[in-house]
């Protein structure tokens, strides 16, 4: 039984310097948006007229792509993108990429941790990348409402996150009506250097996280 406990010490011991290693690293992040348009489904969803995604999320500001190698919550140009070497996303018959995206940013745990947002188009969908004693991937995507409305929206700025100022902020604002509503919400832990799909039968997200 003293071995039992010791075994377990020592567990919990390596993934705590294992999580404080990662809080120092800094991570990419790729992640892809979908719609499947010609899926049909006999799912009903639920007809709703509200709804929040998230509290608050930030924003890649699209106009400002990271100059040096490793700037944190700046976008990545797509010559860097890896998700097109391991799957033809753009030849998914019956199928839309809403948005593809990659920055950076460290791993730190849930609490402290953020939602980007990968998406504010049609298929609106916020990504927070954490660990907990692994790293893990809370997906949250929406679409039919406006699920953003209510949203704080958080910009990087030289000074740090920034509540950015909602008047600014050019999002397609829906009207208030009753409409279907598709919403997909997972939580998964993942292994680095790897993409992972979040399914739904009208939409998805094509995600994954690496060290390189």
């Amino acid at each position: 039984m003293h071995c039992f406990f010791k075994n377990i010490y020592i567990i919990f011991l390596l993934s705590f310097f294992v999580e404080a290693e990662n809080k120092n690293k800094i991570f990419r992040v790729e992640a892809a948006t979908v719609i499947w348009d010609a899926n049909p489904t006999s799912e009903k969803f639920p007809m709703k007229k509200n709804f929040q995604l998230v509290r608050e999320a930030i924003k890649l500001n699209s106009d400002n792509f990271s100059d040096n190698e490793k700037e944190l919550y700046k976008l990545i140009k797509s010559d860097n993108y890896s998700l097109g070497n391991t799957i033809n996303i753009k030849g998914l018959e019956g199928t839309t990429i809403d948005a593809h995206k990659s920055w950076f940013q460290n791993l730190s745990n849930e609490e402290s941790s953020k939602f980007v947002l990968v998406s504010d188009k049609r298929n609106q969908c916020a990504v927070k990348v954490f660990e907990s004693r692994h790293p893990r991937i809370s997906a949250k995507c929406s679409m039919g409402l406006d699920s953003l409305k209510d949203t704080k929206i958080l910009v990087n700025t030289p000074q740090g996150l920034r509540l950015e100022d909602q008047k600014n902020y050019n999002i397609l604002r829906q009207n208030s009506l009753v409409k279907p509503h598709y919403f997909l919400s997972e939580q998964q832990r993942i292994r680095l250097n790897e993409f992972y799909y979040f399914d739904h039968p009208k939409i998805g997200l094509i995600i994954g996280v690496f060290d390189d």
